[in-house]
């Protein structure tokens, strides 16, 4: 599996480049060998943060200055960089970058299906974890680079809230499996979002999979959408999740929000998923519910403001 993890590197687009604890370099993939800059100085000169994405500024061999977006996360003491070359104008082409933002969008909804449909743990499910990994950070320069162009708003695009989860029912049905109900009702009348809809499909997907884990002897889920209002004033593109599940108690709703708390048994929950679609929410100017009680199933309820 090492082996083709390695193959699976070497094949990728994208710059990689893997340091030691002293941040010398342990591999480069192909893409790194031809981006024309001295990464092993890059990764170690450069103030890169610890994690997350940085901008530097870097001459090629030829001398020629370079804009470069570096992504740096650890692995125990090694440290991957994915390197990506954002200099304006460098062969940018605005239209393949958005279909190739679109097609990694899809990359990212199906590697998250099969990780959740992989034993926890397993040598397999690690490596699809890295993948999803690579995908997510290829994504985010990808979208980086449109930014960086004046091209794009992080995705942002107006789209039909109804349309966009019906054409997601085969996926959330692979999703939850055999031993779930699942039905999909969407109103025509949902209304018009704008919003970055690679987003919201992973938010409702992230949905789906928390209720589809508080039936672990089966039950039923309900995704609809309809336009709804949280208090009766103005009326939102409302996405709605509810499942027959265990429920939550009173402590463990006062905890929901918080980042990596989880009702899931150890390796089996990030405990990211309802803090993501809370701040997805309030990015895009609306609001989230959630009721729950003991054995009476969870019900979560997106709202979206409508375009105008």
């Amino acid at each position: 599996m090492e082996k083709l993890a390695a193959q699976i590197i070497e094949s990728l687009r994208e710059a990689v480049v893997v340091t030691d604890r002293d941040r010398r370099v342990v591999l480069q993939n192909r893409a790194a060998r031809e981006l024309g800059v001295d990464v092993a100085w890059l990764v170690r000169e450069t103030k890169v943060a610890h994690e997350g994405v940085t901008e530097v500024q870097a001459a090629d061999s030829m001398g020629t200055p370079r804009r470069l977006a570096v992504e740096r996360s650890t692995d125990g003491e090694l440290g991957i960089f994915v390197i990506r070359d954002v200099t304006v104008g460098r062969g940018f082409d605005a239209n393949a970058m958005h279909d190739l933002n679109n097609l990694l969008g899809a990359l990212v909804s199906v590697t998250s299906v099969l990780r959740l449909e992989l034993p926890v743990g397993g040598r397999v499910s690690e490596l699809a974890a890295e993948v999803q990994s690579i995908v997510d950070r290829a994504a985010a320069l990808v979208r980086r680079a449109l930014v960086a162009a004046r091209k794009d708003r992080e995705g942002v695009r107006p789209f039909d809230v109804g349309a966009v989860v019906r054409e997601m029912e085969p996926l959330l049905r692979r999703l939850v499996g055999a031993r779930v109900a699942l039905t999909v009702a969407c109103d025509e009348h949902t209304g018009t979002v704008v919003a970055d809809r690679v987003r919201l499909e992973h938010v409702v997907l992230n949905l789906v999979a928390n209720a589809r884990d508080a039936m672990p002897g089966g039950g039923a889920i309900a995704v609809s959408t309809a336009a709804m209002s949280p208090d009766g004033s103005a009326t939102y593109a409302a996405i709605r999740v509810a499942d027959t599940g265990v429920g939550m108690s009173a402590d463990a709703r006062d905890h929901l929000f918080e980042p990596y708390f989880t009702t899931k048994p150890v390796g089996e929950g990030n405990g990211l998923g309802l803090p993501s679609a809370r701040r997805f929410a309030f990015d895009c100017g609306g609001t989230l519910s959630v009721e729950s009680e003991p054995s009476h199933g969870t019900t979560v309820v997106l709202y979206l403001p409508r375009a105008e």
